[in-house]
This record gives C-alpha cells, sequence and structure tokens, in this order.
C-alpha cells in the first residue's frame, strides 16, 4: 500500500501540530502497520480559529489510556472501550457546545465539526451504531481510501 504524507496540515492548530511533532516524531515506529511512518507536520497557510474547550483547559492533544488491569484487555474488548469512550467525548462535546463551553473562535461547536477517521467501514460501523445509542446521529462521509481523498490532497 502506498501512503501519503501531509506536509502543510490545513485543519489543525499550531499547538496541536507541534504536540504530535513530539508524540509520534520521539518514536521511529510509532504505527504498527508496516512501511506506515511519520513525518513531522507544518503549520498551512488556511487561516483558522481557535477551538476552545472551556471543561477541559483546551489542551492540543489528549492521550487517553484505559484503565489499568492485571490482565492485557484482548482486541475486541479494546476496541469496544475505545469505541464507547469516543462516542461518549463527541456527545460531552456536543452537550457542552449546547451549553456555550464548547466553540470554534466565536460559534458553538456542532456535529458537522467532527470528524471520526478510522482504518476500515466496519470500524466506522462501530463508531456510528455507538452513537446512535447516544442519540447522536451520523454519516459515512466516504468509502475511498483516506489517503487518496479530495480532504488528504488538501
Amino acid at each position: 500500500m502506498l501512503f501519503r504524507s501531509l506536509a502543510h496540515n490545513q485543519r489543525s492548530s499550531k499547538d496541536l501540530i507541534e504536540a504530535l511533532n513530539a508524540l509520534f516524531g520521539a518514536h521511529t515506529k510509532a504505527f504498527l502497520t508496516p512501511g506506515l511512518h511519520y513525518q513531522p507536520l507544518h503549520l498551512g497557510d488556511k487561516p483558522r480559529e481557535p477551538f476552545v474547550d472551556e471543561c477541559s483547559g483546551s489542551q492540543p492533544l489528549v492521550v487517553w489510556t484505559l484503565p489499568g488491569r492485571e490482565a492485557p484487555l484482548d482486541k475486541a474488548e479494546a476496541r469496544k472501550r475505545a469505541t464507547s469512550a469516543t462516542a461518549s467525548e463527541i456527545a460531552r462535546l456536543l452537550q457542552s457546545a449546547a451549553e456555550g463551553q464548547v466553540r470554534i473562535g466565536e460559534r458553538a461547536l456542532n456535529a458537522g465539526d467532527i470528524a471520526v477517521v478510522v482504518p476500515t467501514h466496519a470500524r466506522a460501523k462501530q463508531i456510528q451504531a455507538e452513537l446512535a445509542t447516544l442519540s447522536i446521529s451520523s454519516i459515512e462521509r466516504s468509502k475511498e481510501v483516506v489517503y487518496k481523498s479530495r480532504e488528504a490532497d488538501e
């Protein structure tokens, strides 16, 4: 599989790009996929409004870990928990936005501002199902490989 590199990120903040470069740039094998290597990002020229989350302090990057256990979780259980946590965080963001605490610039965050990028259509369906249990509607934007999309070219 051919992987494309995103040199200039037009959608993320300077602080997030710096955090990602620090996290992934420190590990030569940051990804388990053979042939996929992290390439440092640079801030694009497109203007962007700041993301503000008054509930969490607006850190540019938050890394979640699953709670410690004596025995490791199997892949299916870890995926189930990650899916649930992702959907719950989206619900929190949307509820907080409705209360005026989460915004992009001066406007409230809305569902159309949120994207969950996953490697397979099956994972997308799992996220959609979990969001539906929280009464959050969603769409699968594309069935194409994300590396070949118009957004990747931007």
